[in-house]
C-alpha cells in the first residue's frame, strides 16, 4: 500500500498485526502497532484483541494487563 502512496488505516494495520500474532510473529506485530501509533492511527478493540491473544497464547498474562 505504502508503495502506491496509500496510507494504511486502523482496519488494515489490525489484519497485519493478526496475520503476524497468528503466526508467531508476535515482535513484528508490535513494530507494527508502533507503525500504526507512530504515523496516527488509532488503533481500536480489534487491535487491542489481536495483540492481547498473542500475549495469552504466550503465558505473558503481565504484557495483557499493559
Amino acid at each position: 500500500m505504502k508503495v502506491i502512496g496509500s496510507q494504511p488505516n486502523v482496519y488494515t494495520y489490525s489484519i497485519v498485526i493478526d496475520a503476524l500474532c497468528r503466526c508467531g510473529q508476535s515482535t513484528r506485530a508490535h513494530d507494527v502497532f508502533a507503525e500504526m501509533i507512530y504515523v496516527g492511527c488509532s488503533p481500536n478493540s480489534v487491535t487491542f484483541n489481536n495483540l492481547m491473544r498473542v500475549h495469552v497464547e504466550a503465558g505473558r498474562t503481565e504484557k495483557v494487563l499493559q
